[in-house]
């Protein structure tokens, strides 16, 4: 709406902007933005307040400018991991609206440029600042699967087109096999048939363009494409959302917690069952002091909140008598950050302990191809790409202990 006020079409023409109707609107479009940042800070006026919320937003977005100490991978290879058909097809919807001057996939296209060009500036930014260039391009793929719909009803030959594009879809599959098998054996000569299938996929639509006609085999490919890019999509959402929740060799996941912590909770549930008959009432000691702000500590701080009888203090030494040795005395379950029992002295030997993973870290470099030789050691980035697995696993970053009084 803002465009079309501010940036008419001459004549009803859906032309797509000039560099001469650019520089004549130019304050006309920057007023219109103002007017409507206004309007959205102040809901339309009636929370003057909203002005500084705002001003407080922007002073913490330009704060992202400096350096982080825990990056993010790039928005191009979280793409290109999670939105594979977002991004093929998005790109196809961009070409086909500029080629054909519309106007609005012109602006959905700026959009997600400058969203890249920004979050590759920002060292500070967060997995969920993808949606600044997922959304246009989600709008971008709409444009393309309408056109490509439209397409196939109105001039496809089913004839010529159903029987090409199986043969697309079969070839896939094999690449994906290939890959496959060279990620679990590491044999060069199954990613030299990958790339074969690859380059025999590029002949045949070559030759098909040939012979049918360009419009054509573009269709088939595009569909047969479109059916396996949608079905990798689901597999990379499915598996960051459900099948690998906690796994920090997901991008998308920033210092995920461990599952080793809902272990600890689950341990303190079944003792507290038996001890209590209740699952949250077992009387226990956790070592997370109020000022304590390790990430160790706000994790257990997080997942023990339901134990309304645990005792929280910052050291053990709070605990119990004179004595390092009343501590047994005073607690027969204690929780403890890391996997050392300090502050007790000789009555650690009285209690029994279990170690909980609470974090683990993995980082993206580890999957960097190499010539190793004269092959290409690819096979763990290859691996990390298709099952989020590879050898060595992540480490393991935070933990925690559960000592029981013997």
């Amino acid at each position: 709406m803002i465009l079309r006020v501010a940036w008419p079409a001459p004549d009803g023409d859906e032309a797509g902007p000039t560099t001469a109707g650019v520089a004549q609107h130019a304050s006309y479009v920057a007023l219109a933005f103002v007017v409507a940042a206004l309007a959205f800070a102040t809901g339309l006026g009636w929370n003057v307040g909203g002005l500084g919320a705002a001003g407080d937003l922007l002073s913490g977005w330009a704060a992202r400018f400096a350096p982080s100490a825990e990056p993010v991978a790039s928005p191009l290879i979280l793409v290109a991991v999670y939105e594979p058909l977002g991004l093929l097809f998005g790109l196809g919807g961009l070409i086909r609206g500029l080629q054909r001057g519309r106007r609005w996939e012109a602006f959905l296209g700026l959009w997600a440029g400058a969203g890249t060009l920004l979050l590759l500036l920002v060292p500070g930014r967060e997995p969920l600042d993808l949606l600044w260039v997922v959304l246009p391009l989600a709008l971008l793929t709409g444009a393309a699967l309408d056109e490509l719909v439209r397409g196939l009803r109105e001039r496809g030959e089913w004839l010529t087109e159903g029987l090409y594009m199986p043969i697309v879809a079969i070839l896939w599959a094999n690449l994906y096999l290939m890959l496959a098998r060279y990620a679990a054996g590491g044999d060069m000569v199954h990613l030299a048939v990958a790339v074969l299938a690859l380059v025999l996929q590029i002949l045949l639509a070559t030759v098909f363009a040939l012979t049918v006609g360009g419009d054509a085999a573009l269709r088939a490919l595009s569909a047969s494409t479109g059916v396996v890019l949608l079905m990798g999509t689901l597999a990379a959402a499915w598996g960051v959302a459900y099948a690998r929740p906690s796994d920090p060799r997901e991008l998308l996941l920033q210092q995920p917690t461990a599952r080793g912590v809902r272990d600890l909770v689950h341990t303190l549930r079944d003792l507290s069952w038996r001890e209590t008959g209740t699952p949250t009432r077992l009387p226990f000691t956790a070592v997370i002091g109020q000022e304590d702000a390790s990430a160790a500590s706000v994790l257990l701080t997080w997942y023990l909140r339901d134990f309304d009888a645990a005792r929280r203090v910052e050291s053990l030494e709070a605990i119990g008598g004179e004595e390092p040795a009343d501590v047994a005395q005073a607690s027969a379950v204690l929780v403890t950050p890391g996997l050392a029992l300090e502050g007790v002295g000789d009555a650690a030997s009285a209690y029994m302990g279990q170690d909980f993973v609470l974090r683990r870290r993995w980082s993206l470099s580890q999957v960097e191809c190499a010539w190793g030789g004269e092959q290409l050691a690819c096979a763990d980035g290859v691996k990390w790409w298709l099952f989020r697995d590879m050898v060595p696993a992540p480490e393991s970053d935070l933990w925690a202990a559960l000592w029981l009084r013997e």
